[in-house]
C-alpha cells in the first residue's frame, strides 16, 4: 500500500501533463479536458489523502492543488502567446507535484515530512490561484462582459477558502481563522470590484490583486501570530508599495 502511495504524485503529475498537452495542443475538447481532469484528480488524490470527506484537512489537500490547478486551465484560456501558456503549464505542474509529494509525506512517512512545507507551498500556490483567477475574471469582465457581482462572488469564495486554509494550517484558532477569512474575503472582492474600472489591462489588475492578497494574509497570518510588530508592518507595506510600483511603471494603461 505505501508503495501504491509512493507513486501516486509521478502517476498524477504525468496523468496531469498529458491533460495539459491535450488542452494546450487541442487533441481534445476543453470541456472534456476539464472533466477529465477533475475526475481523476479528485479519484487518485482522494485515495492518497483517505477519503475522511468530513474532515477539513480532506478538503484543505484536495483542494489546493485542485484550485490551482483549474484556475490554471481558466487563465490559459486567455493566454495569447504559445510559449507562455507552456510555461505557465510547466510552473503549475511542478508546484502541484511539490504539493502532492509533501502531502505523501506529511500523511504516510511523517518521519521525512519538512516542518511547515504544506503551509509554505500552500501560500505559493493561493497566490498564483488568485492571479490565475483575477486575470481571467478581468479578462470575462473586458471580453465578455460577465456581470462584475458574479465574478466578485467567485474571488470571495476562492480567496476565503485559501485565507481560511492557509491561516488553518497554521494551527491559529479556529474562531479568529473564520472571522479574518471572512475580512480578507470581502477585502478581494471589494478590490477586485475597484479595479475592473482602471483603464488598465487584465494582468495588471490581476497582478495588482494578488499584492493585495499577499499583502492581506501575510498581515492577518502575523497578527494571529501575535507577531504584528511596527517593523513587521512596515516591511509588508513597504514590500507592496514596491511591488505595486513596478506593476504600474511597467504596465500598458488604456
Amino acid at each position: 500500500m505505501i508503495l501504491i502511495h509512493r507513486i501516486t504524485p509521478f502517476v498524477l503529475t504525468l496523468l496531469n501533463t498529458i491533460l495539459f498537452l491535450a488542452f494546450l495542443m487541442q487533441w481534445l475538447s476543453v470541456p472534456v479536458v476539464f472533466i477529465l481532469f477533475n475526475i481523476i484528480n479528485i479519484v487518485v488524490l482522494s485515495r492518497l489523502i483517505g477519503w475522511s470527506i468530513s474532515t477539513f484537512q480532506y478538503w484543505f489537500l484536495l483542494g489546493v492543488p485542485l484550485v490551482f490547478l483549474n484556475t490554471t486551465y481558466v487563465f490559459l484560456l486567455f493566454s495569447e502567446e504559445a510559449v507562455v501558456s507552456y510555461i505557465i503549464a510547466l510552473f503549475a505542474l511542478a508546484l502541484s507535484f511539490l504539493f502532492f509529494e509533501n502531502v505523501f509525506h506529511f500523511l504516510h512517512l511523517p518521519s521525512s515530512y519538512q516542518p511547515y512545507s504544506l503551509e509554505y507551498l500552500s501560500i505559493m500556490i493561493s497566490m498564483g490561484s488568485m492571479f490565475f483567477l483575477s486575470a481571467a475574471g478581468f479578462g470575462m469582465r473586458l471580453l465578455l462582459l460577465s456581470p462584475v457581482w458574479i465574478l466578485a462572488l467567485i474571488i470571495f469564495t476562492i480567496a476565503f477558502f485559501f485565507f481560511y486554509g492557509t491561516l488553518w494550517v497554521s494551527k491559529l484558532p479556529e474562531s479568529n481563522v473564520l472571522k479574518v477569512s471572512l475580512v480578507g474575503a470581502v477585502l478581494q472582492a471589494e478590490f477586485f470590484i475597484a479595479f475592473t474600472y482602471l483603464p488598465s489591462g487584465y494582468f495588471t489588475n490581476a497582478a495588482l490583486i494578488t499584492i493585495v492578497f499577499y499583502l492581506t494574509l501575510g498581515m492577518f497570518r502575523a497578527l494571529l501570530e501575535k507577531k504584528l510588530s511596527k517593523k513587521v508592518f512596515r516591511r509588508y507595506v513597504s514590500t507592496g508599495a514596491v511591488l505595486s510600483l513596478l506593476v504600474i511603471v511597467s504596465s500598458r494603461w488604456l
